[in-house]
């Protein structure tokens, strides 16, 4: 079952079927209540500290850890990490009985590191950056046939975030309840398909105008914003892609109205015929990513995945990256994503490698007559 027809009841089962809670304990809800008063609201805190590695990360790393087949775990499991990930992965190789190597920059502070020792896994320091350390344990992993666990890169987490807006529009078309009660989700989902088909910072994104941003091209709409609109004065143009524009008109169509206190030409509508702050639309959107991945993943960070997605099929390709997200010089891209598709770039090379040879390698027959 992909993510694309996943119901929410399935997510349930999925959820209620992973395997994090023979590592991880049910961590308790307390009042806030200080916070609550404030509000005027009840705001419960979900106590992820109470969890062996003080965090929630160990959940994704043991659940990847325990799918692994038993060929898988004798090879034995390694990563690259200088926080509470690294920990999970540990503590995970610990109760399987599995090995677990872990990449640090050599700028951890110590007392990671002598935690991370402490739950049997073997550390391994290099470089001053993460970035270091992920080349390194790209190298080691194909070196000793071990299995990567990424805190992100897993291909079934990044198959149900790219397909999110797709899942909350079947959710929202399944609600029951009237068009009002719906209407943010709907709105939410829009906002995630324009951010994955074009990664613009938040205050571009909660400020769009439908008649002065969106603008016809005979069969296309395009989002046009001019450089005296961003942050860094680079202007932006992007052919919204039909799968989006498709959750974008939907949105309009049904829902939008619904959102609507006055007339506005704002796109995600707030209060007063103003579009909805850029704060409040990043809240939502976190929230909303939350509740149907179980990823924390904030705004600002679509464009990043924007970044890593591209680099891992087009390795190398940072002029492309540095125009998509509006970088003003090279170097900024490649500080920021110099590494990340190292393990991509192998694969790539593998492959045409193994290519050219199939095409130029003797047929058997051919081999047979040079023996003889």
């Amino acid at each position: 079952m992909t993510a694309k027809n996943l119901k929410p009841s399935d997510y349930l089962k999925k959820i209620l079927n992973a395997r994090v809670y023979d590592v991880a304990t049910e961590s308790a809800l307390e009042p806030a209540k200080n916070l609550s008063k404030r509000l005027h609201n009840t705001v419960l805190l979900k106590r992820e500290d109470q969890q062996a590695v003080h965090s929630f990360k160990l959940r994704g790393a043991y659940n990847k850890m325990a799918h692994l087949t038993p060929a898988q775990l004798k090879k034995g499991v390694i990563c690259a990490s200088a926080g509470n990930h690294a920990q999970g992965v540990a503590l995970g190789a610990s109760k399987l009985g599995c090995r677990a190597v872990i990449v640090m920059p050599t700028t951890t502070p110590q007392m990671k590191i002598e935690a991370v020792k402490a739950l049997g896994a073997e550390v391994v320091l290099v470089g001053d950056s993460y970035s270091d350390a992920f080349k390194h344990a790209t190298m080691l992993e194909k070196k000793l046939g071990m299995t990567f666990v990424h805190p992100f890169d897993d291909p079934e987490v990044a198959q149900d975030f790219l397909c999110l807006p797709d899942t909350i529009r079947q959710h929202v078309e399944r609600d029951k309840r009237a068009p009002a009660q719906k209407a943010v989700d709907a709105q939410l989902a829009a906002a995630i398909a324009l951010l994955q088909a074009i990664p613009i910072r938040i205050a571009n994104l909660a400020a769009i105008d439908l008649n002065r941003h969106m603008r016809p091209q005979r069969r296309d709409v395009h989002l046009v914003i001019s450089e005296a609109e961003t942050k860094n004065r680079q202007p932006i143009d992007f052919n919204i892609p039909p799968y989006a524009l498709d959750i974008v008109r939907w949105y309009i169509r049904d829902y939008r109205p619904f959102l609507m206190s006055k007339p506005t030409d704002a796109l995600f509508p707030g209060r007063g015929g103003q579009p909805k702050s850029a704060h409040t639309l990043g809240v939502q959107i976190k929230k909303i990513v939350f509740k149907f991945t179980g990823l924390a993943f904030n705004v600002h960070l679509f464009r990043h995945f924007a970044g890593k997605v591209f680099l891992d099929q087009q390795p190398g390709s940072y002029e492309i990256v540095r125009q998509v997200l509006g970088h003003k010089r090279i170097d900024t891209t490649t500080s920021f994503y110099s590494g990340a598709e190292v393990q991509r770039a192998s694969t790539v090379f593998n492959q045409l490698v193994d290519d050219l040879r199939g095409r130029h390698s003797p047929s058997p027959a051919q081999r047979q007559r040079r023996r003889t």
